[in-house]
Formats: C-alpha cells, structure tokens, sequence
C-alpha cells in the first residue's frame, strides 16, 4: 500500500480505548474447519441523548472540538486580516487587531499557497484524530474544490484510506468475537497490518485455505457510542445556534440534515446491509461488462466484518497511474458519470459515497466499485422528477427548472411560490445563454445554495445525498480535467436512455412524464422535443451532436 507521505496522528485513545471481550471458542477443532458466525445486535442512532449523558467524557469531548474549531477560525481570520490594506481595514478594534497582527502574528510574511498547506495539514489531522464522524466530513471536502482551496482537497484526500488505524489484537478479537474462530484458524495468511484505514473500519490482505486473496474488512471498537456522541454534540450546537443565533443556521435544517446522515452512517455500519446493497448493486450492472462488483464471501461475513474478494487496481484521481495503463483519464470519469445516470435514473439506487477510495481502475480496464455500506434510494415519482429537471436544465429552461424545484418539494410549505419563482430565475437566468459545457453542476449548486440561506427553502430527504453524490463525481471530474461539466459528459447518454427506453420503469417514466402531461393527456410540445431529440442524435453527425 502507497504510504502517506505525512504519518495522520493516531485517534483519540479515550474514545477507543475499551476493546471488545475476546470470546474463546467451545470447541476449536470444530470452529477451524468452519467459523460459527456471531449475530451481534446492529448499532442504533440515539437522537434524544444529549453530552450530558456521556458525563465527563462527553463534556471533555465537546470542549476539545469547540477548542479547536475556534483556533482554527481564529488563525484564518488573522491569514486574512494580515494580508488587506490598512487603508481597508474599519473599527477601532479591528484596527487594533490589525496592527498587532502586522507585527507578532507568526505567519505573517507566509505566502499564501504556503500557508494554505499548512493549515490544510493541520485540519486533516486534527479531523483524522476527532475520529470517524469528522473523517467522514473531511472525505467529502476532499472531493469539493468549488468549496475548499486546492490546497486543503489534496491534503483531505488522506482521509479517503490514510486515516489512523486501531491496534491488531483489537481487530483480532473482533474476527474473534462476529467468526466465532481466531484468524489463524479461518486464513491461510493474513497480514499483520493493516492495508487501509477508513472512517468506520481498516482492511487486511488475507488468503483463503481454499487459497483464494481476499480483503478483510474490520469495523472499529465502540463505534456507535463514539458517532453517537459527536452526533450529540453537533445536535446540540445547532440547537443553540437556532435559539441565540440564527443568522448562523442560513435558514438550513440542520437537525434534519444530522439525522438524515445519522441514518446513512448507522446503515454504513451495519455490514450485513452492505452485503445486500451490494448484491443489489452487482444486479443492476450485470448487464455492463466495463463493471466490476468484488465477490463476498457471505458465510464468512457479519455485522462488523466483511471478507470479500482482493481486487487490485489504480484510484480513479491517480492520473499518472491510469495513463501509464494505456487508458485516458477523462474516459473513466465519463464512465462513472454514465453509471450515475443509470443509478439515479433507472435503477432508483445508487452507491452514495464515491470518493476514489472506492473507486477502483482495475488491469483489465474494468472499474471497480467498492464499500457499499452508504446508498441512497430515489422513489419513481423522484426519478421522474430528476429526468425533467435534469433536460430542463440542458435546454436552459428556466421556468421549468422553478417548477422541477417546487415538484421536488425545495419549497416550504406556507411559502409564496410566485416569490420563489422570481428568486429563482433570477439565479438561473445567468446560465440562460450559457453552451451545455460550460454548465456545471457544483456552480449550480453553490447558486441555488446562496439562495436557499435567503430564503425559508428546504433540500428534501435524500435529495441531500443526490447532491452529494453528483458534486463527488464533478469534483474527481474537475481534478482530472478543469472544464469537466457533468452535464455536457452525460447529455448524450441521457439521451441514448431516454430514446432507447432502457429498463421497464424508464419507459413508464418517459411514457407518464415526458410525453403525457400531468392530467395522462398527450403533450404534443414534449412529443415534438422528443422527435428533435432522436433526429438529431440518430441523423445528425456524431461530432456535430457533441458541439451542442
């Protein structure tokens, strides 16, 4: 394994310091030749538990994260103040401040892609050491460079499988403790460290006594009361926030948002259900060879630990590495952006965490998709829904993409919707005159965003997750090539879907949507864009199609 060239300091020891009870098997000879799974209970989301209920940990825990959060607010207001004109600077406080700063502030005289890569350094350990909850805020500002400076996604993409790891004999006992059998007793071999380290578990190399490599996945000690109590703290620092400040919510549901991550981190925890997403998952592909799902091996898998087939393969942002296998970069980005279309269009299912840890180029060219753990679901009527919004927004139809927002429930109840239309088109209005390849969807988002802080709009459930998801894939995309848009990589597959009527539920969607109105009338607007649309993808000339 590619080794960091930064070691992550190792997490917190009082939140993992409690190992699991090492059970000792009744009788070994017959649990070496077949483990007896153990049927551990899955992990719950407390949401009415509050710091107080940890005790002292709780509140020590909650100390140390406000400590840090405010420092490290601290530091990038002084990076800022420090480098503005005197002449610029209002107040007498702050021009005291500023004048004290000039002179004793240590990075003064740093320059500023320096600087940021100190301080990108300094957040990734920090979040590497407050554990998995914040790894896995971090792993998603890895992948955000419309939010982030460059600087902080290159040093956050550690987090993506170089996070600490939790020592061997823990891990062992948890083999121990979900197998029913030590690990000398299930492997042929397996490595004494690990290959990875993730936000909720590490991997080891190990070999079959059927002689088969395979990966192990172990989940990390006490992993619930730890998410739990971050997810406390975060609850009650949002309920403070509402209460006494907030300007600072922007108007965002934010208990909402904690407890719709809380549902997906407590399924991610559960491998049991990662076994069935991803069998669900290899289904939906069978019919894509360029696809590849890792085989699991069911019988020798639980709650908190997975065994599933080794793979070897390059990360799909390793640049470098792709191209050294005679394959060019952005078609596998345009891959991954037709498997989403497939996911979110067709299948109403999809893998909800691609960041390229799990992510794999394999020899063969395959791509290899892993760690199953976080999906989403999208209902038909959401599918239907996405596939209006999403040529809405190709043919830069403005009033349509306000209805698509307001079907989509973007839109409290109680809200004037002619006010919501006026704000709205006001944000699209700039991309009216925009080519398909300069739209981009995370600039989309980050409009529709500063809007929603102005205005009482809500994301609905899930469709937080869609958002997630698609800014991922723009933000490896981005990485590879900086004009990637999304949407000029996928229009043309969008519409080979559409005019090809793939799968059962496209055809109904196409059939109940796109050529019938609301009221299951014909349309005749939409029958004529859907005849222009397959004149000119099955007539006009390939090169001229992709100019459009």
């Amino acid at each position: 394994m590619a080794t960091s060239p930064r070691q992550l300091p190792a997490a917190q020891q009082n939140l993992e310091k409690l190992a699991p009870t090492t059970i000792s098997p009744n009788n070994s000879n017959n649990l070496e030749k077949e483990p007896n799974l153990t049927l551990t209970p899955p992990a719950q989301y407390l949401p009415d538990t509050t710091i107080r209920d940890y005790g002292r940990d709780g509140w020590l825990r909650t100390f140390q994260l406000a400590y840090f959060f405010f420092i490290f607010a601290t530091c990038l207001y002084l990076d800022n103040l420090v480098r503005q004109e005197k002449k610029d600077i209002e107040g007498f406080w702050q021009k005291l401040v500023f004048f004290l700063a000039k002179r004793f502030y240590p990075n003064r005289n740093l320059a500023l892609e320096e600087l940021q890569k100190k301080r990108a350094a300094w957040l990734t350990d920090k979040l590497a050491s407050f554990g998995p909850t914040f790894i896995k805020i971090g792993q998603t500002l890895s992948t955000r460079p419309d939010i982030v400076p460059l600087e902080y996604t290159k040093e956050l993409t550690r987090l993506q499988d170089q996070v600490p790891s939790f020592p061997q004999p823990i891990a062992w006992s948890i083999i121990e403790q979900e197998l029913g059998a030590h690990p000398e007793k299930i492997f042929a071999s397996i490595d004494d460290e690990p290959l990875a380290a993730a936000s909720l578990g590490q991997v080891y190399r190990a070999r079959l006594k059927t002689g088969e490599k395979v990966a192990v996945k172990v989940q990390r000690p006490n992993l619930a009361e730890i998410v739990n109590l971050d997810l406390a703290i975060l609850r009650q620092t949002v309920r403070y926030l509402e209460a006494k400040h907030p300007h600072l919510t922007f108007g965002i549901e934010w208990l909402r948002i904690i407890d719709e991550f809380a549902e997906i981190l407590f399924e991610e925890m559960d491998y049991f259900k990662e076994v069935e997403n991803a069998e669900v998952f290899r289904k939906n592909f069978a019919k894509w060879p360029e696809i590849y799902v890792p085989e699991i091996y069911q019988e020798l898998s639980s709650r908190r630990v997975i065994v599933e087939e080794f793979i070897d393969g390059t990360k799909v942002n390793d640049i470098h590495a792709i191209k050294a296998q005679q394959v060019e970069p952005l078609e596998v980005v345009k891959l991954i952006s037709r498997t989403y279309l497939k996911q979110l269009l067709e299948d109403g299912f999809f893998h909800a965490d691609p960041h390229p840890g799990n992510l794999r180029l394999m020899a063969d060219g395959r791509l290899a998709f892993f760690d199953f753990g976080m999906v989403g679901r999208l209902t038909p009527e959401m599918q239907s829904k996405l596939v209006d919004a999403f040529f809405h927004i190709v043919e830069r139809d403005v009033h349509g993409i306000v209805e698509d927002l307001i079907e989509l429930k973007f839109l409290k109840e109680g809200f004037d919707p002619e006010e919501f239309r006026e704000h709205i088109e006001e944000v699209f209005s700039h991309y009216v005159g925009m080519k398909i390849g300069q739209l981009k969807f995370q600039e989309l988002t980050y409009a529709v965003s500063e809007t929603i802080y102005q205005l009482p709009i809500t994301i609905p459930p899930h469709f937080t997750f869609v958002m997630r998801a698609l800014t991922t894939l723009e933000g490896i995309g981005i990485l590879v090539d900086p004009n990637f848009s999304f949407f000029d990589t996928v229009k043309p597959y969008a519409k080979e879907f559409m005019l090809k009527q793939e799968g059962k539920n496209l055809r109904d969607k196409l059939l109940g949507k796109l050529v019938k109105g609301e009221d299951g009338k014909i349309s005749w607007e939409k029958v004529w864009k859907l005849a222009k649309m397959a004149i000119k993808h099955y007539l006009v000339p390939t090169d001229q199609n992709k100019k459009q």
